[in-house]
Parts: structure tokens; C-alpha cells; sequence
């Protein structure tokens, strides 16, 4: 298992150097590309967790069917190479998220989908999809009909994983049904991470792991991520070019993490990390309008934006590697 091929916070961005059309854009014409956009088009959600870092968010908003039409068409027009659907809510509670799917596929964007695996789509939307990371945690239960849509879901050619929290009172049952799951159906990972509102929680992954070890259990698949390790923003956010996001309320944000990322103003999206309207993202790529970052007191993503900072920069003697 390659770490770097499923996660991105807090850790080297090595897909950045592999993407030489990409690279090319940056060096020669000190341009970033918008190569992967997450998008949030409900937040609806059938669940109420309460480690939810949305938790504060207006349960009402969501993308028109216009909406859906205009940003899908912006994004082919930027030439954006794939998205995440994720939340806000839960993406399958999304009235049009068929079309939504449909849509991106047809302008050849591969799509990832993060869902928390409470419903079902159907066969057809599913071969559309790259992958599905499926949420679960230490509050769900794990039961018949979950176990029914991960089947339904794994039985297509989509890379399939789990990203489970884990909250200061560990279900290890549960964790242990996860990980057996995981390895019957041959996901790719799992991802244990630490409840990101309670820093204190990261310390049960040691011991998580641990009492895994012991039962001799099968870890091989799990990638431990505390979230309680974590830089202040940058002014020149550039991964905010990268990796912008498009919210339920047609807002652009920096990153996904914007709800977390100001220690006074948790589980909301802060009116003051909006970098515009979805309608202003051509102009903001073509101009580099990047998000000044220095506002935020928590990132995960610092080794991507020091990567693009040094690549965007001019050097001398680069013949001398």
C-alpha cells in the first residue's frame, strides 16, 4: 500500500510531480491549473454526529439543477481533470445527483465520491465513479442494511475504502468489523482518524492499534491519522488554485478543511474564507487569484502549498541537482 496514493493532509504531495502538464503550466508559465475540484452540492444529511465539523451549516442549502449545469460546464472549460463529491451533507440525499454524476462523466471527469453509505446507487451510476471512500465512526451501528449497500457498492470495479473516526470513547468492535470488511472485500484502506474537534483523541489511535496487534488482526489496510498535528495557513495559499472547493451554497473556498481552520469560528464556513462566487472561478484560475491563508490557525495541507511556492519561484543552476 502506497500511503501517498490516498491521502493528501499532512502529507508530500508526489502526485504533483508525476503530473507533467501540470509541472509545465507551473514552471513555463507560472500558472496552477485547477486539476482536482471537491465539490458539495447538499447539505442534507440523514445523520446527526456529533464530532461533524458542518455541523453548524444551513441544512437547506443545495446546487439548483442550473447550478449543477453551470458548474460542471466551468469545470470542462478549466479543463479540470477530476472531483471529489463530498460533504457538507451526504451527497446521495442530493435530489440530482445522478445528473450531477452523469454529467461530470460525460465530460471525462473521474469522480470520487465520499458518501457515509446509508444508501444505494444504482449499478450504472456506480461504474461512473473512480472511487468511493465510505464514512463511518465509533457512533454508527453496524448493521444489515449497511453491510447490504457496501456489498452492493464493492461489487463494481470502483476502488473502494473506509475512513472511520475515531471519537476519546473507541468502539473497537467496530473498528475490528471495519477492518475485517475491508480486507474480505479487498478495499484499498482504510483511513483512522482522530475526531479533528478533540485533539485529545488522536492518543486512541496508539491504542487502537495496539490491541490490534495483540488479537493479531490485520491492519495492513489502515492508514493511522491523527489530526492533532497541523501548520498555520499560508499567505500565498496555493492549493486553494489546486484544490478549490465548490460549497452547497455556490461559494469558492480554499479547501475543504475551511470549517476547521479558524480556531473562533469552528463547524461553520467563515464569510471571510469565501474567494467568490462559482460563476468567478474562471477568473480567479486565469488570474491566480489565490487565497491569502495566513488568516488560518489550523492546515493540513502546508507540504502542498510549499511545494507549489517553490515551484512557482526562479532558480539559478538548476543543472546543479
Amino acid at each position: 500500500m502506497l500511503l501517498n496514493s490516498f491521502v493528501s493532509a499532512n502529507a508530500f504531495p508526489h502526485k504533483i510531480l508525476r503530473d507533467i502538464p501540470l509541472l509545465t503550466s507551473i514552471i513555463e508559465k507560472k500558472k496552477i491549473l485547477p486539476r482536482h475540484v471537491q465539490l458539495s452540492p447538499t447539505n442534507k444529511c440523514n445523520l446527526n454526529c456529533s464530532f461533524c465539523s458542518c455541523k453548524l451549516r444551513d441544512l437547506s442549502q443545495e446546487w439548483s439543477y442550473d447550478d449543477l449545469l453551470q458548474i460542471v460546464n466551468i469545470l470542462k472549460k478549466l479543463e479540470v481533470i477530476s472531483v471529489t463529491i463530498t460533504g457538507g451533507g451526504e451527497p446521495l440525499l442530493y435530489k440530482y445527483i445522478n445528473n450531477l454524476i452523469c454529467a461530470l462523466a460525460d465530460n471525462n471527469i473521474k469522480i470520487g465520491l465520499v458518501t457515509n453509505g446509508c444508501f444505494k446507487l444504482s449499478k450504472e451510476i456506480i461504474n461512473k465513479i473512480t472511487w468511493c471512500r465510505v464514512s463511518f465512526s465509533d457512533e454508527r451501528s453496524f448493521n444489515n442494511k449497511f453491510l447490504d449497500n457496501i456489498h452492493s457498492m464493492s461489487n463494481s470495479n470502483i476502488d473502494m475504502a473506509f475512513s472511520y473516526v475515531l471519537t476519546s470513547k473507541p468502539n473497537f468492535t467496530n473498528v475490528v468489523n471495519i477492518i475485517d470488511l475491508a480486507n474480505e472485500l479487498n478495499f484499498t484502506h482504510i483511513r483512522l482518524v482522530s475526531n479533528i474537534l478533540d485533539p485529545s483523541s488522536a492518543e486512541n489511535l496508539d491504542y487502537i492499534k495496539q490491541q490490534l496487534q495483540i488479537l493479531d488482526i490485520d491492519d495492513s489496510l489502515v492508514i493511522y491519522q491523527p489530526r492533532n498535528e497541523y501548520n498555520k495557513g499560508s499567505k500565498r495559499c496555493l492549493i486553494s488554485l489546486l484544490k478549490p472547493f465548490i460549497y452547497s451554497d455556490g461559494n469558492i473556498y480554499p479547501c475543504c478543511g475551511v470549517q476547521y481552520a479558524l480556531s473562533d469560528e469552528k463547524c461553520t464556513l467563515p464569510q471571510k474564507m469565501i474567494m467568490g462566487n462559482y460563476t468567478n472561478l474562471e477568473d480567479i484560475i486565469n488570474n491566480q487569484k489565490h487565497f491569502n491563508g495566513s488568516i488560518c490557525d489550523i492546515c493540513y495541507y502546508q507540504n502542498y502549498n510549499d511545494l507549489l511556492n517553490i515551484l512557482m519561484t526562479n532558480l539559478k543552476h538548476v543543472e546543479f541537482l
